[in-house]
């Protein structure tokens, strides 16, 4: 009666254990390279948008594809800290603050903020297959105070990726940190 007690104990803990779950954050890629470094926006106000993230990926879970792309991939126990379209603004806005030096670089939330700059960027994909490639597709652009297009850019940015969740969080930031660049590298020549 007693090992039987003990086995039904013994099942039931473990049926009541489960994986713990990691949160992870994209972050501002570092080290950077000062020959990047644009100047000539000095006292402008350049505002950063919402970023538009595809409806898949607006979840705080991580999402992964298979190798042929055809199988999304939902992971509930590596999460991230903050919702992608948050994390994504943010660490652009950070990423672009550093590029753009003696520019004033803030996120948008509100239509009414006054700037001499605005940047838009929709992410059309983010297509991470863990152990081989992440793919950062987006579309970008910048407009004038009175919301004149005067650049748009579709690119789609990739890095090796391994098998990890950790990678996958430094890699995404990393291509984040690379249209930053693109964008500073744009805004040169627009002044």
């Amino acid at each position: 009666m007693k090992k039987v007690a003990l086995c039904l104990f013994l099942f039931l803990c473990a049926c009541g254990t489960s994986q713990p779950t990691n949160f992870y954050a994209l972050t501002v890629a570092l080290p950077k390279e000062d020959k990047d470094i644009v100047y000539g926006h000095k006292d402008k106000i350049i505002a950063v948008d919402q970023v538009i993230i595809p409806a898949y990926l607006q979840r705080m879970q991580i999402v992964t594809k298979s190798p042929d792309g055809l199988e999304v991939q939902i992971n509930e126990f590596n999460r991230w800290v903050e919702p992608l379209s948050d994390s994504t603004q943010r660490v652009l806005t950070d990423d672009l603050s550093y590029y753009l030096q003696g520019a004033f670089v803030k996120n948008s939330f509100s239509n009414r903020m006054p700037y001499d700059y605005r940047i838009f960027v929709e992410v059309n994909k983010i297509d991470a297959v863990r152990g081989e490639k992440i793919y950062f597709g987006v579309n970008w652009g910048i407009a004038d105070k009175k919301n004149k297009s005067l650049y748009n850019e579709r690119k789609i940015y990739e890095a090796e990726l391994a098998n990890s969740y950790e990678d996958l969080a430094r890699k995404q930031s990393k291509l984040l940190d690379e249209l930053a660049k693109d964008i500073a590298k744009r805004m040169r020549k627009i002044q």
